[in-house]
């Protein structure tokens, strides 16, 4: 019995050092009523993503090759190189990616229009 107390000592603060470590790597739950929030505790903020409305290659500007990537993506149904281009290339805020976005792009490229997207 002796040798089991003597045993579980040393071993305590290995358990607890362990449960500390296991706990700190853990999301932070707050219960708010009868809600539940997911906290994370990190120190570094989310990255901003910066959305460039018409970059549907996601090189920070708007150009032709963006115009020639919106048509094979219209025609062929493939996605862009762009991660955020469903956002980007729904130029007419519409929810959908269409004729009607391309047309604007071309809109823009040509100098009929000076702006696309938001405006601020």
């Amino acid at each position: 019995m002796q040798q089991n107390r003597i045993a579980s000592k040393k071993l305590l603060p290995l358990v607890v050092t362990s449960c500390i470590a296991i706990a700190s790597t853990l999301p932070i739950l707050a219960f708010a009523g009868s809600q539940e929030t997911l906290i994370e505790s990190t120190s570094t903020p989310p990255p901003q993503i910066s959305i460039i409305y018409g970059d549907a290659n996601g090189d920070s500007k708007v150009d032709s090759a963006d115009y020639t990537l919106l048509r094979r993506a219209l025609l062929l149904g493939v996605d862009l190189p762009n991660p955020n281009w469903r956002t980007t290339m729904d130029l007419n805020k519409d929810k959908k990616i269409d004729s009607a976005d391309y047309l604007l792009l071309r809109k823009y490229l040509r100098p009929v229009i000076c702006e696309i997207g938001d405006k601020k």
